[in-house]
């Protein structure tokens, strides 16, 4: 299987490099009692210019952040009460633990088919070629337990990419060409990656005439789109 395929431009990493975080380099204060050059200046007026901008902050539309800092308290305070008789204290700390682990199992059993009580195997299911795209949960779930939950695909150089993020199903014998659904064709790519080798398998104007349609498709039926 074909998972070891070099990234255009790539260079022993598979991602590109990061850029560094600019840093400030500008006045960290200003004299007390004075303007931007220094300049003293009267009691009365820094008084006045205070006033102002009392005025003109109480004028100004509350910001959209403070609308959702104030959902996001009242969420807290219902899960708190939630939680009572588990964590009585009320420790934040333990609550958003358990808050955490409850979301990523509900949403990995969903994407992945991650139980500790499976209804069947993979021997139990079929995965030979067909032509649905449904992958069987049960191959989900050995695809994801083989790769640890992390992309497959590595460089030339025997790098792996290992990311968490925007993870796809990827058929390593593509679907269109007779792939079959079996965990051994089945592996995690990111969205990068599972994009790059489609490119590859399908060719890249066939590729990027697809996803415009899917934009469109979605765009018409009023979902909130990203591009993959």
């Amino acid at each position: 299987m074909r998972w070891d395929r070099r990234h255009p431009g790539e260079r022993g990493s598979t991602h590109g490099s990061r850029r560094s975080r600019p840093t400030w380099s500008g006045p960290s204060w200003r004299p007390v009692g004075g303007n931007a050059t220094g300049t003293a200046i009267g009691l009365g007026n820094a008084t006045a210019t205070a006033d102002d901008g009392r005025r003109a902050a109480l004028a100004r539309p509350i910001p959209r952040s403070v609308h959702r800092t104030e959902a996001l308290r009242e969420k807290i305070e219902r899960l708190k009460a939630m939680l009572d008789s588990s964590v009585p204290d009320g420790d934040l700390a333990r609550i958003f633990e358990i808050a955490i682990t409850e979301t990523l199992a509900r949403r990995e059993a969903r994407r992945f088919g991650r139980t500790t009580q499976p209804r069947k195997t993979v021997a139990q299911v079929d995965t030979r070629p067909t032509t649905s795209r449904y992958i069987p949960l049960p191959v989900r779930r050995a695809s994801h337990e083989r790769d640890g939950g992390e992309c497959r695909f590595a460089a030339t150089n025997g790098r792996k990419c290992a990311s968490r993020r925007h993870l796809d199903l990827h058929h390593g014998i593509p679907w269109a060409h007779g792939g079959d659904r079996s965990p051994e064709n089945i592996a995690l790519m990111c969205r990068t990656h599972n994009q790059y080798l489609a490119d590859l398998d399908y060719g890249k104007s066939a590729m990027d005439r697809h996803r415009k349609e899917r934009v469109i498709e979605r765009t018409r039926s009023g979902e909130t789109t990203r591009d993959g």
